[in-house]
């Protein structure tokens, strides 16, 4: 951990159990659920938050380079995030068929040896795929894996994650709800079905089941984030400025974070406001593509240049 100005920036460390790059100060893994026990330390970025994987950009509209839950690239255009696109795909853990029904499960048909071990192969292939940008391979394995073991939570979580990035959101939704029937405590699950909705505009599904993931881990930022967007998407501006000013709070060096919600305040006629954001903006990065045009409209609001200008758009 460290302090960037007045905010405290977490570093990122590696999860023990399953390879995830999770905050230092999380108790518990976000991609496994298992207690945090750092493998080794990640150097802290200042660069906007960025989405696990690879997905479309959700509130962008056509929403986790991976993000593994924490922070990766920076050319975001004014406004955007990634921070909504999926969870990590993580490679299966050792194969038996007690491991690999996830605490908490269904376990209507009890399948053999046979069927887990094709099924956690076919996981380890398609998560190596999926790392690769191999889509259509990731999918014809994670398919093979649900098919092998229809009962496992996480390669049903793993298909709807690579459907939804080959733009078939609509298909997805049914097997992350099937994953949640059978691993209801995973946020991971909620996350990405919420996820799903908002690819398909569907914002009061998508609203709803960021509501879920928040309850699972109400101090999450990237969930408070993307539930922000979701209700500004959905005509909810005060729900929305609210929002980003929680996950602000959990994530107060996050630029990205200031950013939209100087968006939203402008659009809620709140200007004054607006500019204290979009100050803290590039105080936290200053050398972002769009510093200048942000510059510009800072201008503006202080009455420094026409207020004709076009300001900065989400």
């Amino acid at each position: 951990m460290r302090v960037v100005g007045d905010a405290l920036v977490y570093e990122a460390v590696t999860c023990a159990a399953c390879g995830a790059k999770v905050r230092e100060d999380r108790p518990r893994c976000l991609r496994c659920g298992r207690p945090l026990v750092p493998a080794h330390r990640q150097p802290a970025r200042h660069a906007p938050v960025r989405a696990a994987g690879l997905l479309i950009g959700c509130l962008t509209i056509g929403v986790v380079g991976t993000w593994n839950l924490e922070r990766g690239g920076a050319n975001a255009e004014p406004g955007t995030s990634n921070a909504e696109r999926g969870t990590p795909i993580r490679e299966p853990r050792t194969p038996n068929s007690n491991v690999e029904h996830e605490p908490g499960t269904r376990n209507t048909e009890r399948r053999t040896e046979g069927d887990v071990i094709a099924a956690f192969d076919s996981r380890r292939h398609g998560a190596a795929a999926y790392a690769r940008g191999e889509l259509d391979a990731a999918l014809d394995e994670f398919s093979r894996a649900v098919e092998a073991h229809p009962e496992d939570a996480e390669a049903l979580n793993n298909l709807g994650q690579v459907l939804v990035r080959s733009g078939r959101a609509a298909e997805a939704i049914p097997l992350f709800d099937e994953a949640i029937a059978r691993a209801g405590d995973r946020w991971a699950y909620h996350f990405n079905r919420a996820r799903a909705f908002a690819e398909l505009q569907d914002w009061g599904s998508a609203i709803g089941g960021y509501r879920d993931a928040a309850r699972l881990f109400p101090d999450d930022y990237v969930t408070q984030f993307n539930l922000a967007r979701a209700l500004q998407a959905g005509g909810d501006l005060a729900g929305a400025i609210a929002g980003f000013e929680r996950a602000i709070e959990l994530a107060p060096g996050e630029p990205d974070f200031h950013l939209s919600h100087a968006f939203a305040l402008e659009t809620a006629q709140r200007p004054m406001d607006a500019l204290a954001a979009y100050r803290r903006f590039l105080e936290l990065n200053p050398g972002a593509p769009q510093a200048e045009k942000i510059s510009g409209r800072i201008a503006q609001l202080e009455g420094r240049a026409p207020a004709s200008s076009a300001a900065a758009t989400p």
